[in-house]
């Protein structure tokens, strides 16, 4: 999850320090898309670990239970 909230917070930060026109944001936003989507093709290693330890049948993290949407790998 630390990749992801690096990405978003860097984007975040961007958009707030400049007086940027829409498509600029948008540009931004794109970008971080892509990366977000690249992150889901192949999980760094934090994602990894939490996949490894995600149990998929009874959607429970480290004994915790999640709900919501959550992508397969």
């Amino acid at each position: 999850m630390v990749g992801i909230l690096n990405h978003v917070t860097a984007v975040s930060c961007l958009v707030l320090a400049f007086d940027w026109l829409m498509y600029e944001v948008q540009e931004a936003v794109d970008a971080l898309y892509m990366k977000l989507h690249a992150m889901s093709v192949s999980p760094d290693e934090c994602h990894q670990t939490f996949y490894d330890m995600f149990d998929a049948d009874t959607r429970q993290y480290k004994g915790v239970k999640l709900n919501g949407l959550l992508p397969s790998y």
